[in-house]
């Protein structure tokens, strides 16, 4: 049997306060730390909503040029879900962002989420688009 080994320098690990009148202000006055955590929460949902709308945008283009994309559908016909990841997927979107195709594959519902589209490393555009010059 070996015995347990106890190291005899550990030290607490505490964050270190560089400025204590700021830590004595927020005891004395924590709605200003309040409203201050409100605000960037603000902030960064703000943020995250602007990303999620240009990412529609971008989405919404790369969808309708596609040759993955099934427009009667509005799913994507490059990814076969697996079950467990479309059920989260139905958690986190709900049950519209997932459809299930006529062979029984689970497949993403970008016609009702397309910012899924601006992130997909499967893109490829249709040979009428890429004909086109920009």
């Amino acid at each position: 049997m070996s015995e347990a080994v106890v190291e005899q320098n550990i030290q607490p690990s505490f964050p270190e306060i560089s400025n204590p009148v700021e830590v004595e202000e927020g005891v004395k006055y924590p709605d200003l730390i309040v409203r201050e955590l409100f605000r960037e929460v603000r902030e960064a949902r703000s943020r995250a909503e602007a990303f999620i709308k240009v990412s529609g945008f971008i989405g919404l283009w790369k969808a309708s040029t596609c040759t993955y994309f099934d427009k009667q559908r509005g799913f994507c016909c490059a990814w076969r879900l697996r079950e467990d990841a479309a059920d989260e997927i139905r958690k986190l979107l709900g049950d519209e962002a997932v459809a299930r195709d006529d062979k029984g594959f689970e497949r993403f519902r970008v016609g009702k989420h397309p910012f899924i589209c601006a992130v997909c490393p499967l893109y490829r555009g249709s040979s009428s688009e890429a004909d086109k010059k920009h």
